[in-house]
């Protein structure tokens, strides 16, 4: 069966309070939607309490054109999302020419070349490497890429497979593997782990997957 070889989460650098994100949204509503108050009370009940951003929380409050914000989710996607494959490897300990396919999972933005392209070209992988680029799944993304993970380490015994899971808007679907890197890290008793996760992640993450060779 295949396993997880390796996980990372890389945070985004602005690292804002939820009530922050409050006031910004009543001011940022308010002139255009007056009963804007009656909707205030989700930023508590979702009991967040602070949110990693890519961007200051200032440029969410003004108008950029849709020419520059794709161009800015591109760099920032790249850049990060290398970031995290390159902690990935160094965490399972293998190299990058080892790898077999990449699956790049995102919803928040365009690019063409996609951008596993775009990383196969930066991080010169190999270029016979299996690549897919899975857009618009939205909160089910991170379901729905390790289920493609899974089955092509299933067909391949041999393969090494990346999984790259980037939104800078709505996170959700990248929470899967933020949740899941916690469950990690704190450990967990004997037997088997269940793990269900809704509603925003806060970073962007990437998972390694492997056939289990034992």
């Amino acid at each position: 069966m295949p396993s997880l070889a390796a996980v990372s989460t890389i945070d985004f650098p602005h690292k804002v309070e939820q009530q922050m994100v409050k006031e910004g949204a009543r001011k940022l509503f308010a002139p255009s939607f007056p009963q804007v108050e009656r909707m205030m009370s989700v930023f508590d009940n979702t009991e967040i309490k602070t949110r990693n951003l890519c961007k200051p929380l200032d440029y969410y409050t003004t108008i950029h054109s849709f020419e520059d914000q794709n161009a800015e989710y591109i760099r920032i996607s790249l850049e990060y999302s290398i970031q995290a494959i390159e902690e990935c490897i160094a965490s399972a300990q293998i190299s990058k020419n080892e790898i077999t396919d990449l699956i790049f999972i995102s919803t928040t933005g365009l690019s063409t070349p996609s951008l596993d392209a775009l990383i196969i070209n930066k991080m010169r992988l190999p270029q016979n490497i299996n690549r897919m680029a899975v857009f618009g799944l939205g909160c089910a993304g991170g379901v729905a890429g390790f289920s493609k993970a899974n089955v092509l380490a299933i067909a391949n015994p041999n393969a090494v497979v990346l999984l790259v899971m980037n939104d800078n808007g709505n996170m959700s679907s990248t929470t899967v593997l933020y949740v899941l890197e916690r469950f990690f890290t704190k450990g967990f008793k004997n037997g088997y782990g269940l793990m269900a996760s809704m509603g925003p992640g806060f970073s962007c993450e990437m998972v390694l997957l492997q056939m289990n060779k034992k």
